[in-house]
């Protein structure tokens, strides 16, 4: 059977290698094992993600013959995200209640190898006979930076302490506004007849409980899958709890907590703090963005938002023919004229001054391949363009980082033909 050798854990990110090795010994009817033949199968859908052949790495006296098998490209190119389109655990942010299984970040997946030989008989390559296959996995589309470990143990949910993370590297305390939208993701696990829910807590300024609200979980009776849970106000404001109530809009309501715990409270996940701000600014614009977890990330720029638009296009010249026209007409005949216009639209942005903690956080943004502005009516795509990294050093030796940065709209105007 082929055995796993790297990660050794599971589930596996996609963005690191998963290598597979596997030994076969060649029949006596044989000269060699010329290929291996690997196809990888998604088991939800039993789709095929991949098949391709590989040749021996070593060969044992012609008799023991060794693969090494990397399937991480396979998966890649298998999962979200897709630069072109959404991702599943992007939010609506269209001011409803958000519960998304985020079927398209995740694969359960098995690998089979089966393997060839040349037929002197025929010329042609035929199967042996023999049939290996691996157990079940899960990859997932988090990453693993090259200074940090490979396996995703941390972020499994699991009942009892330690309580794990959920899909993000941001702060445990965010601001947030009334009209604003946030999502947590997480990777579960089936824990049985233990239902899990979303807890929402909200308190006043002194730290004290207002609200206490719990939302079960229809989440899938197996290992590892990926799901989002929305949490900001405009999401909260419309679930149906299961257990308890919340009302985001009191006004004496200074920040609010959120956990994933089983439907009896017992919490299974780090604990998020929002702290609320209630005033909307023109000046700020709410941004979410893909992060290297796999889960979505937002962050408001509340400090400066200059919207343009960004005009391009080229002139051509003709002769003027208005001494052919009959009225001649020498005020309107055009001898320039304009081809292949196009407008988009841009939000310079700048954020406040940032801890490094929070910095280090945001700098997922400037490289996603995914990333939103809200709007009233719900997410619409930009791309991150121009990003300046300006670190400031205070009294005491503090330092705060500020980024300025670009994000155009990824629609241009719509403009007639020319």
């Amino acid at each position: 059977m082929p055995f796993i050798t790297q990660p050794p854990s599971n589930p596996v990110s996609a963005y690191r290698p998963v290598l597979f090795q596997t030994f076969v010994f060649a029949p006596t009817f044989i000269d060699e094992v010329v290929n291996a033949v690997v196809t990888i199968t998604d088991v939800d859908t039993s789709a095929q993600i991949a098949q391709y052949r590989l040749q021996p790495v070593s060969d044992l006296g012609g008799v023991l013959f060794s693969f090494d098998i990397d399937v991480q490209q396979a998966l890649q190119d298998y999962l979200q995200p897709n630069s072109q389109t959404k991702s599943d655990s992007a939010p609506n942010a269209d001011g409803q209640a958000y519960f998304n299984l985020d079927t398209g970040l995740y694969v359960n997946f098995t690998v089979t190898i089966t393997y060839e030989y040349i037929d002197v008989a025929t010329g042609l390559l035929t199967d042996i006979g023999l049939t290996d296959i691996t157990t079940q996995l899960t990859a997932t589309a988090a990453t693993r930076q090259h200074d940090e470990v490979m396996n995703l143990d941390n972020y499994v949910l699991t009942l009892g302490a330690p309580l794990e993370r959920l899909l993000t590297n941001s702060t445990a305390t965010q601001n947030i506004q009334l009209e604003e939208s946030a999502t947590v993701s997480f990777i579960g696990r089936d824990f049985g007849a233990n239902i899990l829910a979303l807890r929402v807590r909200t308190f006043d300024a002194a730290g004290v409980v207002i609200d206490d609200g719990t939302v079960n979980i229809s989440t899938p009776l197996s290992d590892f899958y990926q799901f989002t849970c929305g949490c900001g106000p405009n999401e909260i404001r419309n679930i149906t709890f299961t257990a308890g109530s919340v009302n985001i809009d009191n006004p004496s309501v200074d920040s609010y907590t959120v956990q994933i715990t089983t439907a009896l409270n017992v919490p299974v996940s780090e604990l998020k703090t929002y702290k609320l701000k209630s005033v909307c600014e023109d000046s700020e614009l709410r941004l979410h963005f893909l992060n290297a977890l796999g889960g979505f990330d937002a962050y408001t720029f509340s400090n400066t938002k200059v919207q343009s638009i960004n005009v391009t296009g080229t002139t051509a010249q003709k002769p003027l023919a208005w001494f052919n026209a009959a009225p001649q007409n020498t005020l309107s005949d055009k001898g320039t004229f304009s081809l292949e216009k196009t407008a988009s639209t841009k939000f310079e942005l700048e954020s406040l001054d940032l801890e490094p903690s929070t910095a280090t956080w945001l700098k997922e943004l400037l490289y996603s391949v995914e990333v939103y502005i809200e709007t009233s009516q719900g997410l619409q795509p930009v791309v991150i363009e121009d990003v300046v990294q300006i670190v400031e050093t205070k009294t005491g030796n503090r330092q705060l980082v500020k980024y300025n940065l670009v994000a155009v709209l990824a629609n241009d105007k719509i403009i007639q033909y020319t």
